[in-house]
């Protein structure tokens, strides 16, 4: 926090004492350092802002918030005070609360670029797009060489199918750190998107070269190879993503839905079935493993289809998949539907195919700010 210098130079030894004891992991004795001198040198919005920092630090989120707000009764304009109190609010999913404590933190504090990067988050994370996005700008303003800014930006962008912006974004973010986690491959997603293959290829590759074990990037390079038609190295791609990730669902039904094109059957019905142990709300997974089911006559994928169904209330609200299920027999799917009762659950919660679904990685405020 910056504060102007205390009144003497007694405080400023308990104040340092303090912060030391703090930084030993010894929370409980700093505070009562603060307590004992906010006894005997009077209120202090310095004081008050310490002691909620340390409240905070030990989970004691009413006392942070009571210590934060008298820090502020006696000196309003402390940006620390409204930004730490917004942060609190935050975590207890306050939002609102916590929008109007940004707000008037960045308006007593509005040159600190991280901060304007966190308000940005928060913004996209409420959906407000406009807002988020003047927030990322504001923050590359007072930071040029802000590559979480950049990259985060560039997924605002992406969403909003406006690729080429973001494609933009993603390259300067590279020119400034391209190790950045998730960049490479949120790059090549938005190249993938304009049809730009090799050079969305030429970018997973990197990414991959940068972490052999991270499993995103196997994934969408398998995408793009598959709508290449490269249907065998796009299944080599999703095994390697698989191979980092065993319980990665979405790799698991794109190499089965591969594997079914080529005339696999068998390999198909595995990755599935692996799809649906990984994620059992996985509709694709299931309405895929259902066709198979249908055009092979496979008994032990039906009785899979059957328990699955009875144990995942979103199955039968995707109707897609209940006509595939009703075309295996009129028997089966009468036993089925006897045996289950669903809620219906909103639209916003049936997945859609996400085989073309694009990796889009955030990036948290840097450790140096």
């Amino acid at each position: 926090m910056n504060h102007s210098a205390p009144g003497s130079v007694k405080l400023d030894e308990k104040l340092r004492l303090a912060d030391k004891l703090v930084k030993q992991g010894k929370a409980r004795e700093a505070e009562l350092v603060l307590r004992k001198l906010a006894r005997r040198a009077g209120s202090s919005h310095i004081l008050f802002c310490k002691l909620g920092a340390i409240c905070w630090l030990q989970n004691r989120l009413d006392d942070a918030i009571d210590n934060f707000k008298m820090a502020l009764a006696i000196k309003p304009e402390v940006p620390d005070a409204h930004w730490y109190l917004g942060s609190i609010y935050q975590q207890q999913g306050e939002l609102g609360l916590a929008i109007e404590c940004f707000q008037e933190a960045l308006r007593f504090g509005p040159s600190n670029p991280a901060r304007h990067f966190e308000y940005g988050n928060l913004q996209k994370a409420m959906g407000r797009t406009g807002q988020a996005i003047s927030a990322y700008n504001r923050a590359i303003e007072l930071k040029p060489n802000y590559a979480e800014a950049y990259n985060n930006l560039g997924n605002i962008l992406a969403q909003q199918s406006l690729f080429e912006d973001a494609i933009s974004a993603y390259k300067k973010a590279c020119e400034i750190n391209r190790e950045l986690p998730g960049l490479l491959t949120n790059l090549g997603s938005s190249l993938h998107r304009i049809g730009e293959y090799d050079q969305a290829i030429e970018a997973y590759l990197a990414a991959i070269k940068r972490d052999r074990s991270a499993c995103e990037p196997y994934y969408c390079l398998g995408n793009t190879l598959r709508q290449k038609g490269n249907l065998v190295e796009a299944i080599s791609a999703y095994e390697s993503a698989i191979d980092a990730n065993h319980n990665y669902a979405d790799a698991h039904n794109n190499l089965a839905n591969t594997c079914e094109a080529m005339g696999d059957f068998s390999k198909a019905s595995h990755h599935y079935l692996l799809a649906l142990e990984s994620n059992p709300g996985h509709i694709m997974a299931m309405r895929n493993l259902a066709g198979i089911a249908k055009g092979n006559s496979l008994i032990s994928i039906k009785s899979y289809i059957s328990t699955a169904t009875r144990r995942n209330r979103t199955l039968l609200n995707d109707l897609d998949f209940v006509e595939t299920i009703a075309s295996l027999g009129t028997s089966f799917s009468a036993l089925m539907l006897a045996t289950t009762s669903y809620l219906p659950i909103p639209d916003s919660d049936i997945r859609s195919n996400s085989r073309e679904r694009p990796f889009r990685r955030e990036s948290k405020q840097d450790d140096e700010m």
